[in-house]
């Protein structure tokens, strides 16, 4: 956590570039924009949700595990979750991000 313009999605993008060869890479960007929407950075990894379901976490959470598992292809590669400019993410999202890191 640092100030802005001193490197940290430059840094994030070395670590992703480094990495890419050994882990599948899931990059997910915060944005002011999407700070207000419930699930807004999560969307890429949730269209086949109803809209009903999208506003519920376990559904979301459900959908964005079976994306990563889609990602894995049934190999044994581990995934790292790169995030970049977190603070944008919306209170839900956010949620959803804890519950996958301590899963």
């Amino acid at each position: 956590m640092a100030g802005p313009g001193i490197g940290k999605s430059t840094l994030t993008e070395a670590v992703t570039e480094r990495l890419a060869q050994e882990m599948i890479i899931v990059q997910i960007h915060g944005s002011s924009s999407l700070s207000v929407v419930p699930f807004g950075v999560l969307a890429p990894y949730t269209a086949e949700l109803t809209a009903e379901d999208s506003v519920s976490p376990v559904a979301v959470l459900r959908s964005v595990w079976r994306y990563f598992e889609q990602l894995k292809g049934g190999k044994d590669t581990p995934l790292l979750l790169m995030m970049d400019d977190a603070h944008h993410l919306d209170e839900a999202s956010a949620s959803i991000v804890a519950d996958m890191i301590t899963a």
